[in-house]
């Protein structure tokens, strides 16, 4: 609790500033001449003042206003201006040339390829007849006689300027899929026939109403048929995609002695039902979360039977539960349409019964259980001999019910927390116009100086009470209720309407899924030429994916190989202060590897270091229509991905964290065998997005016990990057930079409902949760590679809002009613302004401050956009990017892109270890899944401030729910002291 507010108090040690003005080839040149040392390069104030890009940008700027139609002394006074960008432009090619010459020079002397002196010469010569033509295009434009001539040479001019633009790295806004979003019911009503399982129909129904709309007249069931006595098969002991018999998998089940009854039961009592649709985790997954849906628990229940030598299979149908029990299973619920929604919110087809009096009585929905072929007869599944099973035997693992117990502390009894006078005090702290809709200046030390004294006496309260108390005397608790059956019931629990289909495996159209997708340009568009790979989501649960690049060719590795500076003769370890700053980008081709557990699943086409590329996961699953996020990356950045199937297990955690520490190990012990950069820099990346996950899911449960919210999670994702900083001419990347680190976090995908069905509460929940999962998205990556000696700081949206409120300046609320007076005084980004208008039109709202903040080297802004009527936003950065964004000293610009050679991952891996060692120790600090009982109650009282305040007025006062989630923010975890 003590680290509150130490980042923004302290001094921060920021990356490098980026050298490269145009000077930077022939200085990293001249470096690389000491070939025992790589000399740190000074930006000369000469470099300084030439800037292509932007000579060129303005150049466009100047065309344009020269098209429009002015008077004679205007138009004297744009060819005036013209001839100087004419001569700014010739200055800047007799630099760039005099560069590429000593370029040349170096390449010969370090005796690179001919490959790679081709490609300099390449290069040059495109560069060249570009600068040619524009010349020209310029030179027409002076010469022309008359206007019309004038206006050809300016569009001429204009055109070349487009086709060779520095891109644009803004990924644009869907405000019609927010990232952070609660899912919709679906439009599916469940099978009641067997002829609708065998005509295999998965997809959603054509014209289907919601859910909770659907109503049938209650009755019996048509279902007549019969268990069918038809004998086994080998697939009904085999492997699946699902059912994997791994370790876990081996050890749980000779734990339970590998008898029938024993291993139902287990499952029965602790794998927690969740209600989605569809196969997601596998088996090995859901043993790890011991939170699955049906079909995933019947694939855990099965791989424990068929590892023991029992036959068993899959059976999909329709059920009838009574209302009452429907609400309890799915999570507590005390209205009965909110139960049916949450069902249908995760994918299950589900309908609505009532009596002739109208009143709900029972539900219907598709459902999956198991069948297992055991010796019944006699010993009713306390035994079986394998090879002499006499009967297929129903049993449910997923179904079961549970205890909901209150809170045994009433701490907001026992530690009252006056809210409303403290938000009047903040208020009046405030500058507030609600005319112009915008405020700032909440004094956010009185609320922290606030928020510490009632932690303060909080403790003191527990200390002296309760010093013992956990997460469940102050959050309440729900349990499953027990039954330890001495034989298998035989029966299920409940009414089958329908036995559909009998499977050994899942069907593919059952199956969630992503396709992964890289594409550089249109002509590999067209041309289908790109990288493209689906993968099952059980097949990939649980497991890193990374997107990286590696040298294309031997003479990419030399060249690279050549950047690494020299082992030191004394033995002392390279420093990172001898590595390069920059990367000569133009020289080095890179290909794309997705990899899956450090395995290449799949590869692209080679492109220049730097050059941008459109990578898109599409995530499909049964009764759900495809879903795409796109991130726009360039060559050479490297990618973690972390998948949220549901929930993070803690083994998951601990696993990552026992291998971070067997790497560290290699690495001092100079054992290298086998190690590959994946294991140096795509486990600490994967690391921080995975913990991202763990966290946001903690404050989510604890939130949704405060606000009487039920809420799982579908299939999300993180991702966590290395940035470059591409210097471009002529829209070409001519070098690459470290640029920090990032998140971006495109599907945070939840089903959310209140308990007693108020919509209200669903939409604060979200609102809250999608604050505190902007705060991790800076916070996470922050401990993640912060040290007690070195702090580092990174911005998210809601951070960035903070420090303006901060720093007083102005922060709106836009929405349809004041959209044309405010967008037009928001100095930002124009792509961010086309963001938000476009989100107005949707129906959505906007949280944006005035201007842009500075943050040490980055400059740029944090906005919000969200919709009032769900809860659904998104928290976004200059960028689109919807995440955080951690400027650092790393080191890892070479790791990204190195060779996989002994020598060079030795070099590099021991510069790696300072952060494998702060991996570790944040990794200890998020293993355990549950969160101290104190850090409970702040957040819940966090959470009833910003609800408290967010209902007064609407529009001003959510800006100041902002800024109050942000401030009181806590992560409980103390910074990292690694060792080595």
């Amino acid at each position: 609790m003590k680290n509150r507010g130490v980042i923004r108090k302290i001094s921060i040690i920021v990356l490098m500033i980026v050298m490269w003005e145009f000077c930077g080839l022939y200085q990293l040149a001249y470096a690389l001449k000491d070939t025992s040392k790589i000399q740190k390069r000074e930006r000369s104030d000469a470099g300084a003042a030439v800037k292509p890009e932007q000579a060129l940008s303005e150049l466009d700027d100047l065309l344009a206003d020269m098209d429009e139609e002015v008077d004679s002394d205007r138009r004297e006074e744009l060819k005036k201006a013209l001839k100087q960008k004419r001569e700014t432009l010739v200055d800047i090619d007799r630099a760039i040339r005099e560069e590429f010459s000593e370029t040349e020079k170096l390449l010969k002397f370090k005796g690179l390829s001919s490959e790679i002196i081709d490609r300099h010469y390449d290069f040059v010569k495109s560069y060249e007849g570009k600068y040619k033509e524009l010349i020209e295009n310029i030179e027409t434009i002076r010469k022309s006689g008359d206007r019309d001539g004038e206006r050809r040479g300016i569009k001429e001019a204009r055109e070349f300027l487009g086709r060779h633009a520095k891109p644009v790295r803004h990924q644009a806004l869907d405000p019609d899929k927010l990232p952070h979003r609660s899912a919709q019911p679906i439009n599916k009503m469940p099978r009641l026939t067997k002829e609708e399982y065998l005509a295999g129909n998965r997809e959603n129904n054509e014209g289907g109403v919601p859910a909770s709309s659907v109503e049938q007249s209650a009755g019996v069931s048509d279902n007549k048929s019969k268990t069918k006595i038809d004998p086994p098969t080998e697939s009904d002991l085999s492997e699946t995609i699902e059912i994997q018999f791994t370790d876990a998998i081996r050890a749980k089940a000779e734990e339970l002695e590998k008898k029938p009854h024993l291993i139902y039961n287990w499952v029965r009592n602790h794998i927690e039902f969740v209600p989605t649709y569809g196969s997601i985790q596998g088996a090995d997954m859901c043993l790890q979360t011991k939170k699955c849906n049906a079909m995933d628990t019947s694939s855990l229940l099965i791989s424990l039977l068929r590892y023991s030598g029992i036959h068993a299979r899959y059976v999909f149908g329709t059920i009838e539960l009574p209302i009452e029990k429907v609400m309890n299973w799915a999570g507590g619920f005390t209205d009965a349409v909110a139960a049916i929604e949450f069902l249908a919110m995760g994918g299950i087809p589900v309908s609505l019964l009532r009596d002739a009096g109208g009143k709900i009585v029972s539900a219907q929905f598709e459902h999956t259980w198991v069948e297992a072929y055991i010796r019944y007869f006699p010993f009713r599944g306390a035994q079986h001999i394998t090879g002499k099973g006499n009967k297929w035997v129903k049993m449910d693992g997923s179904f079961k019910e549970f205890l909901y117990t209150e809170p045994v502390i009433d701490i907001e009894s026992a530690v009252p927390f006056d809210a409303e006078a403290l938000v009047n005090r903040l208020l009046d702290s405030a500058t507030i116009n609600e005319e112009e809709g915008y405020m700032t200046g909440v004094d956010t030390q009185l609320l922290e100086q606030s928020m510490d004294d009632y932690i303060a006496a909080v403790e003191e309260y527990l200390n002296e009470n309760d010093p013992d108390a956990g997460v469940e005397e102050i959050a309440g608790k729900k349990e499953i209720i027990k039954k330890e059956f001495p034989y298998l019931p035989g029966t299920l629990p409940y009414k089958v309407i329908v036995t559909g289909e009998r499977s050994a495996e899942i069907p593919h159209g059952l199956r969630h899924s992503i396709a992964f997708k890289l594409v550089k340009d249109i002509y590999e568009e067209i041309n289908e030429d790109y990288m493209y790979i689906t993968k099952s989501l059980p097949e990939i649960a649980g497991k890193k994916i990374t997107l990286s690049y590696s040298p294309a060719t031997e003479a990419d590795v030399n060249l690279i190989n050549s950047f690494i500076p020299e082992p030191h003769a004394d033995g002392s370890p390279i420093d990172i202060s001898e590595l390069p700053d920059t990367l000569p980008a133009y020289l080095i081709n890179v290909i794309p590897e997705l990899r899956i557990a450090s395995e290449v699943v799949s590869t692209g086409n080679s492109v220049n270091l730097g050059e941008n590329e459109s990578f898109t996961m599409i995530f499909n699953g049964p009764n759900m229509a495809a879903s795409t996020t796109i991130s726009q990356l360039l060559g050479g950045e490297y990618f973690a991905i972390a998948l949220n199937t549901g929930s993070i297990s803690g083994q998951e955690v601990k696993d990552l964290k026992q291998k971070l520490e067997q790497n560290k190990e290699k690495i001092n012990n100079d054992d290298l065998a086998g190690l590959l950069k994946d294991d140096i820099i795509g486990d600490l990346l994967y690391a921080t997005a995975l913990s991202y996950y763990v966290e946001l899911d903690k404050i989510n449960y604890f939130q949704a016990k405060q606000n009487g919210i039920v809420s799982t999670r579908l299939p999300s994702e993180a991702k966590f990057f290395t940035k470059l900083n591409v210097k471009y001419i002529f829209g070409t990347p001519l070098t690459a930079s470290e640029d920090g680190l990032a998140i971006d976090v495109a599907r945070n995908l939840i089903v959310v409902s209140a308990i007693n069905g108020d919509k209200e509460e669903e939409i604060q929940y979200l609102l809250n949760s999608g604050i505190h999962s902007s705060a991790l998205e800076h916070s996470v990556p922050e401990k993640m590679f912060s040290t007690t000696g070195k702090i580092i700081e990174g911005v998210s949206a809601v951070k960035s809002i903070q420090i303006a409120n901060d720093e007083g300046i102005p922060i709106y609320f836009i929405d349809s009613s004041n959209i044309d007076t405010l967008l037009p005084k928001l100095e930002v980004d124009q792509n961010i302004a086309v963001d938000i208008q476009n989100a107005i039109n949707a129906g959505k709202a906007a949280i944006v401050p005035k201007t842009n903040i500075n943050l040490n080297n980055w400059t740029g802004c944090g906005y919000i956009i969200i919709d009032l009527d769900t809860g659904n936003g998104a928290y976004l950065l200059s960028g689109g990017l919807n995440g955080g964004w951690l400027l650092i000293v790393t080191g890892l610009l070479l790791l990204t892109i190195a060779s996989l050679s002994a020598v060079s991952v030795l070099t590099l891996a021991t510069l790696a270890l300072i952060y494998i060692g702060i991996g570790i120790c944040f990794l200890s600090s998020v293993d355990e899944y549950e969160l101290a009982a104190l850090t409970f109650v702040v957040i819940a009282r966090l959470t009833a401030l910003t609800i408290w305040f967010a209902g007064v007025t609407g529009g001003v006062s959510l800006v100041f729910g902002v800024v109050l989630s942000h401030t009181a923010y806590v992560l409980d975890s103390p910074l990292c002291t690694p060792e080595g």
